[in-house]
């Protein structure tokens, strides 16, 4: 509706008039009372000559009355605008509020909806998890029997095993012999050469020095300890080692051949000869001793009191002191027997007869003990790996991250990775490629909690794990997809 201009009209009147209710009129109103009235008094002035008084107040009158009428019938039309107006406003305005309640309502559902549907995805993604959590401490429980089980076999293994490693070490020791006595060869070769041919006695001195120079070394931090040099004297040998209360007769024999059994008999004849002497060892340098080859050292009881000790190619041992120290303590273990146990005869013998074999049951219960230590460590890292997967999968900051992403690693899988047999890819290179396409979550989602994703639904066959926990997965039988953009890593 176009706003009403007004003006203002001077009118004069006579002082003693009074209009007192003009006012109450609007402008229209006002305007018709002066344009009716105005009129009017033309109209009486050009018929008041004609009229009479009388005729001329019913014709105003009239006028008034017709013209009031019309006013009526305006106000009442724009009273009966003004009522539609209020009517529409009321109706617009109430269409208005059933229109925001139906948006509103539109938009609660839609929301109800999203979270019912997220919801049931959570709902499956926790039942996938405590599935894959399940079948984890169903395999740890298995690598549990299994690795009793194998601690079984292993033990099983050192008994059975005996016989086997023997052999090898006897074909070790026959090599090793084989190549000692060929540097042997070569250096009494050389020696034959610079000095001509040598005497068997020259080369018994030679042998005697040499075993003399081991033996210092050996023993010479021993208190009491004492080395003579007896080989003149007859039935003496050729050392004499005094060690305290404990004196050991010594032969030492360097052959280019095995040690026959004459010299076996001759030492055991010198050391019945010499009863105050309990032990006596007979020392082939270069090679082993005919009979009693079948270890590094044996014991042959010739008494209930006296020893003989047959040692094989020392100087082919990695430390030929350590070796005659070591029978030097079963001697002196033996002799502190000897003096001062009341043992009968028979436990005697079953102590002598068990050092023939004692040092191959030492040297392979130490090999079976360091091999049994390399496997239960692997296993044990083992075990350790499979319990920090599950402490990993069970952490709840973890589980979070993987049930927030799990659908979105998965999508973006499917559409960047495909199948390929005798293939594989690291789990860095497909990180790096997954960063790039999802910038705005990897903020919250880390590398390993991405390999924990990956491990969740590829088969386990086809991982290979690091041994840490930061170390990449190889992830066996897939490839890029022809879609997909490579991103080769280099260090």
């Amino acid at each position: 509706m176009d706003k009403l201009i007004l003006k203002k009209l001077l009118v004069e009147v006579p002082y003693e008039c009074q209009i007192e209710d003009l006012n109450i009129f609007t402008p229209e109103e006002k305007y018709i009372i002066l344009k009716t009235g105005v009129d009017c008094l033309k109209q009486s002035k050009s018929l008041l000559s004609q009229i009479s008084e009388k005729e001329m107040y019913d014709n105003i009158s009239a006028d008034f009355l017709s013209k009031s009428e019309s006013l009526k019938e305006e106000t009442e039309q724009k009273e009966k605008e003004l009522l539609l107006e209020r009517e529409i406003m009321k109706r617009y305005k109430e269409d208005e509020e059933n229109r925001i309640e139906t948006e509103i309502n539109k938009a609660l559902k839609y929301k109800l909806d999203s979270y019912e549907r997220l919801q049931t995805a959570k709902d499956n993604d926790i039942t996938n998890l405590n599935n894959i959590l399940l079948q984890r401490e169903k395999e740890l429980i298995q690598i549990k029997e299994e690795l009793r089980v194998k601690e079984l076999d292993i033990k099983n293994q050192i008994d059975s095993g005996v016989m086997d490693r023997i052999k090898l070490d006897r074909e070790s020791q026959d090599n090793k012999i084989k190549e000692t006595l060929t540097k042997t060869n070569e250096v009494l070769d050389t020696i034959s050469l610079n000095n001509s041919t040598k005497t068997s006695t020259e080369i018994g001195i030679i042998g005697e020095k040499i075993f003399g120079d081991i033996a210092e070394r050996a023993f010479q931090d021993f208190d009491g300890f004492e080395l003579l040099d007896v080989h003149k004297q007859a039935h003496k040998g050729d050392w004499h080692i005094n060690i305290k209360d404990l004196t050991i007769m010594v032969d030492s024999k360097s052959y280019k051949r095995k040690v026959d059994i004459t010299q076996r008999d001759k030492i055991k004849n010198d050391l019945r000869k010499n009863e105050h002497i309990n032990f006596a060892w007979l020392v082939s340098l270069n090679t082993k001793i005919d009979k009693v080859d079948n270890a590094n050292f044996v014991f042959d009881w010739i008494s209930e009191k006296q020893c003989v000790i047959y040692i094989n190619n020392l100087l082919g041992m990695e430390c030929p002191e350590m070796m005659i120290k070591t029978i030097y303590y079963l001697c002196k273990n033996e002799y502190a027997r000897i003096v001062n146990s009341n043992l009968d005869s028979i436990e005697i013998t079953k102590m002598r007869e068990s050092h023939y074999i004692l040092k191959d049951k030492i040297t392979l219960l130490r090999k079976r003990a360091k091999e049994i230590k390399v496997s239960i460590n692997g296993l044990k890292n083992l075990h350790d790996g499979l319990e920090n997967d599950i402490i990993n999968l069970l952490s709840e900051d973890s589980n979070n991250i993987i049930n927030k992403y799990y659908d979105k690693v998965m999508d973006w899988w499917g559409k960047n990775i495909i199948s390929k047999e005798e293939n594989k890819l690291k789990s860095t290179n497909i990180w790096t490629r997954f960063k790039k396409d999802n910038e705005d979550i990897v903020k919250e989602l880390d590398a390993n909690t991405f390999k924990d994703i990956l491990c969740a639904f590829l088969p386990e066959n086809d991982i290979i794990k690091a041994k840490g926990k930061s170390g990449a997965l190889e992830i066996n039988n897939i490839d890029w997809s022809e879609g997909a953009v490579i991103i080769v890593t280099t260090k």
